[in-house]
């Protein structure tokens, strides 16, 4: 329902709760419909001078696809079928269906104040479909207006309004969530851009429908480690901290949240970290010394600042994330923030200049457009018309950190393959999934027909 441009929260015949309200209603419309007769004036009272801001309108969707269109001015109830407006006359029950008006509450804030890092609860509702996602703008000013992107089909309020998450959010016209600050948004050229700490206009677009309010963003009360601006989840036991002027990490929560394979053998006081299928157990020495023994794909190392064993919890210098696991590290002193950047090892199938080398690249360049949300290039990577496209609105900031062969069959221009992937910001977390991608050749170059992702067990 709906007065002028205030609408009012619908009921959904697939929401439980509102199926006893939705038939009360029912019984209301089927009683005025009963008295209707065709109208004397055969024009819609809604399009006469005034209309808009004298009716309510009271819309009814049907689970064929049919739907009413019913228009009050508090004595007759309007409503057009099969080419014929009737108008019925009965200010009682119009008086019993405004009592099911319920308003709606665009977006409230559980907080004004955040720090990076930190979560906000978003709740509201409104007149939004029964189900689907959002995306949340933070934008420096306090005027909308309107910046196309040049990279995908997003609208901006600003050019430096910046993209900081999208997901599936909505039920029922509902939706309460916590959003963590990220360290980054995205601008409309798709540029990585850092937040500042400052006050911003939150944005949350529904696809056509946008509500505001106003948030305050502070840097990392304590340091937070992000990977690609994204912060990772840590207990009070295993933040990252400070030790004599030294940014030191927790390895395990880093490390597994990257999907490496963690052990600690307190016997020896040696961490072995691995992701090559193997532990190296075999090659350790057996040290009983004092010093913590950090150990990588079976090869020692070094570093230049000894690990440290805090209740329970190893931690290292940031700088040997850095140089042993070889992820660019990038101090954000305006955040009080470390971010790792984090890029899987590209594929490589087959010998140089071979069509699967060529596929290689195809499935490279795939990975890299999906993380970076490159939608338009994505696109290019596609056959024609094709309805497998990754859908950035339902995956929140879900990113792929690791890509191997399991299967690869090239005949008569056409391909198969299948890939295993490595996962991060799922929200199960790291997953691993198997993807099959079936391309074709057009005009000479390799195109994806199809694509599938299938979550693996275990």
């Amino acid at each position: 329902m709906r007065h002028a441009d205030l609408y009012y929260l619908p009921y959904y015949g697939n929401r439980p709760e509102d199926q006893e309200k939705i038939s009360e209603i029912v019984g209301l419309i089927n009683a005025f419909m009963q008295k209707a007769v065709p109208s004397t004036n055969q024009q819609s009272p809604f399009d006469a001078f005034g209309g808009f801001f004298n009716y309510y309108d009271l819309y009814v969707s049907l689970k064929d696809g049919q739907y009413f269109s019913f228009e009050m001015d508090g004595e007759k109830i309007h409503f057009y079928h099969d080419g014929v407006f009737y108008t019925a006359e009965d200010p009682t029950i119009q008086r019993e269906i405004y009592q099911y008006r319920v308003d709606t509450q665009h977006m409230t804030l559980s907080k004004s104040e955040v720090s990076v890092g930190e979560s906000v609860r978003i709740t509201g509702n409104g007149a939004l479909p029964e189900n689907g996602g959002v995306r949340i703008f933070l934008n420096p000013h306090s005027y909308s207006g309107n910046v196309q992107s040049t990279e995908r089909d997003i609208t901006f309020s600003t050019k430096d309004t910046l993209l900081i998450y999208e997901g599936q959010i909505v039920k029922y016209g509902r939706y309460d969530f916590e959003l963590t600050i990220p360290a980054y948004g995205r601008d409309y050229t798709n540029k990585q851009v850092w937040i500042e700490p400052g006050k911003w206009t939150i944005e949350l677009d529904f696809g056509g429908v946008r509500f505001f309010g106003s948030l305050t963003i502070f840097p990392a009360e304590a340091p937070l480690l992000t990977v690609n601006g994204i912060p990772i989840e840590t207990n009070l036991s295993n933040q990252p901290r400070l030790i004599n002027g030294r940014f030191m990490m927790p390895i395990r929560a880093v490390t597994e949240a990257l999907g490496w394979q963690v052990i600690w053998d307190a016997k020896f006081r040696q961490v072995l970290l691995y992701n090559d299928g193997s532990d190296h157990t075999e090659r350790l020495e057996k040290s009983t010394g004092e010093g913590i023994q950090l150990w990588v794909n079976g090869e020692r190392l070094e570093a230049d600042v000894p690990p440290v064993l805090i209740s329970g919890t190893v931690f290292v210098p940031i700088s040997i994330v850095s140089n042993a696991l070889h992820y660019p590290v990038m101090w954000l002193e305006q955040l009080n923030t470390v971010n790792l950047s984090v890029t899987p090892d590209p594929l490589r199938m087959g010998a140089p200049g071979t069509n699967e080398d060529r596929i290689s690249d195809v499935m490279n360049q795939y990975v890299t457009f999906y993380n970076g949300r490159y939608e338009k290039k994505l696109l290019e990577l596609f056959v024609t018309d094709a309805d497998t496209l990754p859908q950035f609105d339902q995956i929140g900031h879900h990113r792929i950190v690791d890509l191997d062969e399991r299967s690869i069959t090239v005949q008569d221009g056409s391909a198969n393959v299948t890939l295993h992937l490595s996962s991060m910001f799922h929200p199960k977390g790291i997953i691993h999934s198997e993807l099959k991608v079936e391309l074709i050749q057009q005009e000479g170059e390799w195109k994806i027909a199809s694509i599938a992702e299938a979550e693996e067990s275990g």
